[in-house]
């Protein structure tokens, strides 16, 4: 399956869990959506350049800078709408292509799905203890600027100290969660299916007649 193949493929399916796919649709989409990260990413980064000015006005007043970027979870939804939006659009896709691999190994996409959930569990709660973490460090700034005079560390807090170190520790367990979810499912993307046909299909990688397309698995 060719590039474009891929593409075509995986959009036209998106919401088909059954059935098999080969390697090659699963990794040439993850190509596509690759690319397509970067040119979102450049778009964000274009659309926050007309606002960098009123951004680094808000440096000027710490209340204000934190109550955006702190205070608000939604502003880093704000930050990168065109990355968001890309990557919400190509999730669906990517996830069926996901289970209609598993399929083409002749194993159920049950392993898969859970994978899946257990690194964006990992990436939600590391999230919320991201905030927390950060409104530390606001609260403390905030206070240093009202008095300039004052010195000192968030960290000579006994409690803020065993709150930092709890948080550590949490985000490096999620973030191995994060790490064995992703060995894992990228072992189940790299895996060869199985040759032949099996309990969910056709071999996808067989040779067809001349007019049946190849998308037609």
């Amino acid at each position: 399956m060719t590039f474009g193949e891929a593409i075509s493929h995986n959009i036209r399916n998106m919401f088909r869990f059954a059935g098999r796919d080969p390697r090659s649709s699963f990794w040439w989409f993850v190509l596509f959506v690759f690319l397509g990260s970067i040119v979102a990413n450049m778009i964000d980064g274009i659309f926050w350049l007309f606002r960098a000015e009123s951004v680094l006005a808000r440096l000027e007043q710490p209340e204000e800078f934190f109550a955006m970027f702190v205070g608000n979870p939604w502003i880093y939804f704000l930050f990168a709408p065109v990355s968001l939006i890309w990557m919400l659009v190509t999730l669906v896709p990517l996830f069926s292509c996901g289970i209609r691999r598993r399929h083409d190994c002749d194993k159920s996409g049950t392993g898969f799905v859970l994978a899946c959930l257990v690194a964006l569990a990992a990436s939600v709660v590391a999230l919320v203890y991201m905030f927390q973490f950060f409104s530390i460090f606001a609260d403390y700034i905030l206070a240093s600027a009202q008095n300039p005079g004052a010195s000192g560390s968030p960290f000579d807090d006994p409690e803020t100290f065993a709150m930092v170190t709890r948080f550590m520790g949490i985000v490096s367990i999620l973030s191995l969660l994060q790490f064995a979810a992703g060995i894992v499912i990228l072992i189940m993307m790299a895996t060869k299916g199985t040759a032949g046909p099996n309990r969910y299909g056709d071999d996808p990688l067989a040779a067809l007649p001349p007019d049946i397309p190849v998308q037609s698995i």
